[in-house]
């Protein structure tokens, strides 16, 4: 299986150097030359393009800012998506908001490729030591495909439900994480008001 990923950033390039450890084959792009030329060092493919890199993929992943990286990488004029194998799978993991993933997946049918969003939960540790969790919105046959490779970047895989479900159950966990936070943060100002150290709080 031929295996794509661009954006190697700073979850990126961890998810990447993982999937090239224990798949070996996987060809790499990224908008600064200094990602790309770490992990050739490591055996990766390096491409020229966008779209040199997914022209023999049967799976290209990407792990990018925003929703205006992605739409300028996968369906600017220099975009990817053309480029890309008819019935190949696309798996975005970027974080973005479920109208855009849903956007995405209309856009990929339209190329005759196959789309799943599949957002992490995890920081920079967790990708390092391959220990991240998927949340995946994809149909099951596309997952099946997909999973072992997910599998050498995380440790859970959570399918809930079609394309564009990944990034919308993603909005609810940063929405409780937020919410935590803040309640974290009242309760803290709440105990200096009472007296206590805001260290010893912590602690």
């Amino acid at each position: 299986m031929q295996v794509s990923f661009i954006g190697l950033g700073i979850m990126g390039s961890r998810m990447a150097a993982n999937l090239l450890e224990k798949h070996k084959a996987l060809t790499v792009f990224n908008r600064s030359a200094e990602s790309i030329q770490k992990l050739v060092k490591q055996g990766a493919v390096a491409a020229n393009s966008y779209r040199d890199a997914v022209n023999d993929a049967d799976v290209v992943f990407t792990m990018l800012a925003c929703p205006e990286v992605v739409e300028k990488v996968a369906f600017s004029q220099i975009g990817f998506l053309p480029a890309m194998q008819k019935n190949a799978i696309w798996v975005d993991c970027s974080t973005v908001n479920p109208s855009f993933s849903q956007k995405s997946c209309l856009l990929a049918k339209e190329c005759g490729i196959r789309f799943m969003d599949a957002p992490v939960s995890g920081t920079k540790p967790n990708a390092e030591n391959a220990d991240l969790a998927f949340i995946v919105g994809a149909e099951e046959d596309d997952l099946a495909t997909v999973k072992p490779l997910l599998e050498h970047m995380g440790q859970r895989i959570m399918h809930v439900g079609k394309p564009g479900k990944g990034t919308a159950f993603k909005i609810l966990v940063n929405s409780l994480l937020a919410q935590s936070m803040l309640a974290l943060s009242e309760n803290i100002l709440l105990g200096e008001k009472l007296g206590f150290s805001r260290d010893f709080l912590l602690d």
